[in-house]
């Protein structure tokens, strides 16, 4: 497994949580405390950095303790589009 790489600036990205990308299936895992997230599908969005863009998503929902059921992470993960994209 690989680690996700945070762009310049996003230093939280394994100091609050972490995300370790599986190379060969592209599903990931996210960890967070004692929360863990294994096996989550590839996002949408392209591009490398859409995993850590996804775990800093997940951090926020998390650290305002609303992290949606696990089902409705993986439909976002797998269904999110942006205009223009």
């Amino acid at each position: 497994p690989r680690r996700a790489q945070a762009q310049r600036g996003d230093h939280r990205l394994g100091a609050e949580f972490d995300v370790r990308v599986d190379a060969a299936s592209g599903t990931w895992r996210w960890t967070r405390g004692d929360v863990v997230l294994d096996g989550l599908p590839r996002p949408a969005l392209e591009g490398e950095v859409q995993y850590a863009n996804a775990g800093t998503a997940l951090a926020a929902l998390a650290a305002g303790r609303l992290l949606p059921p696990r089902a409705a992470i993986e439909r976002g993960l797998r269904e999110v589009a942006l205009a223009g994209r």
